[in-house]
C-alpha cells in the first residue's frame, strides 16, 4: 500500500489544482455578457425600461403556442409588444437596447430591477420582428411566468 502512496498524492494535487484554476465567476460571466450585448449603449441607458415612454408602445398582445391534440388549445407563453417606428429604428438598433437592457439587469442583480419591467423576468427570451407599422417585440418566458410576463407589459401601453 505505501508504494501506492506518492501515486495518490501526486493525483490527490493534481486534482486540487486543476479545481483551483481560475475561471471566470458567475457575476464576471454576466458582467462579459453584458459588455458584449451592449456594446457602445451607455451605462445610464442600460437601466431604463426600452421603449417605456408614452407613445412608444402602441400595443401589447398576448404571446400563445397552439396546442396540438384532438381539441386544440392555445398555451400563453408570455406578451408581444409593438412598438410604433416613428423615430426610424432599425430592427438592429431595437434588438441591441432590448439585449443589452436583459443582459444588464441580469448582471446587476434583482436589486436593481424596476418590478414592471417586463424584460427582467428570469429566462425571458425576446425576439423582435419587423412589421409594417414598426416592430414586434416577442418575450416568451414559458407558461409558468407567461401572466407576469403579459401583465408588466401592459404596463408599457399606458
Amino acid at each position: 500500500m505505501s508504494r501506492w502512496l506518492p501515486l495518490i498524492v501526486v493525483l490527490f494535487v493534481l486534482t486540487a489544482c486543476g479545481a483551483a484554476t481560475p475561471r471566470p465567476s458567475d457575476p464576471q460571466r454576466l458582467r462579459n455578457n453584458e459588455a458584449t450585448a451592449c456594446g457602445d449603449i451607455p451605462a445610464y441607458v442600460r437601466g431604463k425600461i426600452p421603449y417605456s415612454h408614452p407613445g412608444e408602445v402602441s400595443e401589447v398582445l398576448p404571446l400563445e403556442q397552439r396546442l396540438p391534440g384532438a381539441h386544440p388549445s392555445r398555451q400563453l407563453r408570455g406578451a408581444v409588444i409593438i412598438i410604433s417606428d416613428e423615430s426610424g429604428l432599425s430592427l438592429e438598433s431595437v434588438n441591441q437596447t432590448i439585449q443589452c437592457h436583459i443582459a444588464h439587469v441580469a448582471a446587476a442583480g434583482a436589486q436593481s430591477v424596476q418590478t414592471v419591467d417586463p424584460f427582467a423576468i428570469p429566462d425571458v427570451e425576446a425576439s423582435v420582428e419587423k412589421i409594417p407599422t414598426g416592430f414586434a417585440v416577442s418575450l416568451d418566458a414559458g407558461p409558468e411566468r407567461a401572466h407576469m410576463v403579459l401583465d408588466r407589459s401592459r404596463y408599457l401601453d399606458q
